[in-house]
């Protein structure tokens, strides 16, 4: 990555000319970045915010982090990642991902997204009883007549719907939220 890096400074400060023009020169750039983006891997949040936590500990190389990993129990961050890293598929491949992610860089996979709709019979003016992220942040319940793929306040992560609302998830009143609505 790092030569990749170089070879994409070096053409920005070539002669256009020696390429046959700007677009030709600026189209070589535009693969090169993508090609760039291709080689960063797309990580969970829990392995991205885990690699951040091992590099923030000056001491921590990704040998320690991978080690750490295989040694300690009951922890259940390093469960998920445990899991992830060697449960979850191809274990070689996910080291790899892991590497890269350390050395290179990451994207972080966007979170799934759903919409809890609490069934409300006697509700005849609203059209919905929905768990809502408010001004402050707080998710709470509401009835609303707002369309509920509009507006991201009604799309809610795991997290954000199980630190209070455990329950709504247990019972199956979530929906999954489509990239496409």
């Amino acid at each position: 990555m790092e030569r990749l890096n170089e070879i994409i400074k070096l053409l920005s400060n070539f002669n256009n000319s020696v390429f046959g023009g700007y677009d030709k020169m600026h189209g070589i750039l535009d693969k090169l970045n993508s090609l760039k983006d291709e080689l960063v891997p797309t990580i969970p949040r829990f392995v991205a915010d885990y690699i951040k936590q091992c590099k923030d500990y000056s001491k921590n190389t990704v040998y320690n982090a991978l080690d750490i990993l295989e040694n300690t129990i009951d922890f259940e961050e390093v469960d998920n990642i445990y899991n992830w890293l060697y449960k979850d598929g191809d274990a070689n491949e996910k080291e790899y991902i892991f590497v890269n992610a350390w050395f290179n860089g990451y994207k972080v996979e966007p979170e799934k997204r759903y919409i809890v709709r609490i069934p409300n019979p006697k509700s005849y003016i609203y059209k919905h009883t929905v768990l809502v992220k408010n001004s402050n942040g707080d998710v709470v319940i509401r009835r609303t007549d707002d369309d509920l793929y509009v507006h991201n306040r009604y799309q809610l992560t795991e997290v954000e719907i199980k630190e209070d609302f455990s329950w709504a998830w247990d019972l199956g009143f979530v929906e999954e939220v489509n990239e496409k609505e």
